[in-house]
């Protein structure tokens, strides 16, 4: 499998940003972390990718791996695979985005469970090294035609620059604004370690100007999954069992129509899938 995305990812260009083109009538699912729940990138894929309610686009927006739950060993492994041969499998409909675990090799965020557990399985780091490889080679941020910014947690705080071009900053302090950053007045805003400017109204409102959009999707924070903010021009969304409590959160954006912000109906909340081989009760 690995040899295989290897080929697949040396014949695509390492980009920073997609551009997700307008197709008229279509919606894009937007997924927030899995965090190893394969059974939930599972679940969801079957229903809004291969079955009965199909959406031109299905976009992951990070945080693959780690915080393993102990009911689903090898979890960042088995979620990692799954999700990039999805990816090298329907490369026209499927794009996953880096989070802050899968920058972890620039900004350690102090978790190895994918290191772990590939060291469980084969005595060595080896296949771990390899899909960080993967890892690197995926973008950070994807806009849409529709209006949509997309990234796991914030956006180029740089004024002085056009935001593509910040967007292609190679320094630590970038990765930090796009892959780490909260929204001021969460519970996790200041706590975890990290000082920068957070998201506000006022510098979220010049970013989307200065990108041509009108709303942001993010992940990152389950504490604020599920609430529109800045009056809809901002929805977190976090989609693992890990922060169950959180709820399995996704959202559904137009492809065709222009967005001005995002709307109630827009976020949809479903119920965890059982996990294979678990008794009910």
């Amino acid at each position: 499998m690995l040899e295989a995305l290897d080929r697949w990812t040396a014949a695509i260009p390492a980009r920073r940003l997609v551009e997700v083109p307008s197709i008229p009538h279509q919606e894009a699912l937007i997924v927030g972390d899995t965090h190893a729940d394969w059974p939930t990138s599972e679940y969801l894929a079957a229903r809004f990718l291969l079955g009965a309610e199909p959406k031109a686009r299905w976009v992951a927006l990070g945080d693959y791996v780690d915080r393993t739950p102990p009911e689903l060993p090898l979890g960042s492994l088995r979620n990692a695979l799954y999700l990039l041969s999805l990816r090298a499998a329907l490369p026209d409909r499927v794009l996953l985005l880096r989070g802050n675990h899968e920058t972890q090799r620039r900004i350690s965020g102090g978790m190895h469970a994918l290191r772990d557990e590939a060291e469980e399985l084969w005595g060595g780091p080896g296949v771990a090294d390899r899909i960080e490889d993967l890892f690197d080679r995926l973008p950070l941020a994807a806009r849409t035609e529709s209006g949509a910014y997309l990234a796991h947690a914030g956006f180029p705080l740089d004024t002085n620059r056009e935001w593509r071009a910040a967007l292609e900053d190679d320094s630590d302090q970038l990765l930090l604004q796009v892959v780490w950053n909260d929204v001021e007045g969460s519970p996790a805003c200041g706590h975890r370690g990290i000082e920068q400017t957070p998201i506000r109204r006022d510098n979220l409102e010049a970013f989307l100007d200065r990108s041509d959009t009108s709303v942001f999707l993010r992940g990152h924070d389950p504490d604020i999954a599920g609430r529109f903010l800045f009056d809809g021009r901002l929805l977190t969304v976090h989609s693992t069992r890990v922060f169950g409590w959180a709820g399995l959160t996704v959202a559904t954006i137009p492809l065709g129509e222009r967005m001005r912000r995002l709307e109630p109906r827009s976020l949809l909340r479903l119920s965890f899938p059982q996990i294979p081989g678990a008794r009910r009760g």
